[in-house]
């Protein structure tokens, strides 16, 4: 629940509850980062705030970095949101592979 996903739109419709002009907040997760903005907004919400819940970040699962794995309390997350199939590749530069430089 609260994924930002299609089944948390329709439990909020069923409720009565409108998210139209809001800014939604979504929990990282359960899809890809990109569905969560474009449901919001095909639901009328007029932005998205997508976080990291430490319970799906697997903070409570093992050590955190430098010890183990998992993401520290500083933390963070970084990525793109822009529709793969409209805008593949590096969202810098939309539509064109992205491109290294060897040292």
């Amino acid at each position: 629940m609260n994924y930002g996903v299609r089944e948390d739109y329709e439990k909020l419709e069923r409720l009565g509850v409108s998210v139209k002009g809001a800014i939604v907040i979504a929990r990282y997760g359960e899809s890809w980062r990109g569905i969560k903005p474009k449901v919001a907004a095909a639901h009328g919400a007029v932005g998205c705030i997508i976080y990291s819940d430490p319970r799906d970040d697997g903070y409570f699962d093992d050590n955190v970095f430098p010890v183990g794995p998992m993401r520290n309390k500083n933390g963070v997350q970084r990525g793109s949101v822009m529709d793969m199939p409209t805008y593949p590749g590096d969202p810098l530069t939309p539509g064109v592979g992205g491109w290294s430089q060897a040292p």
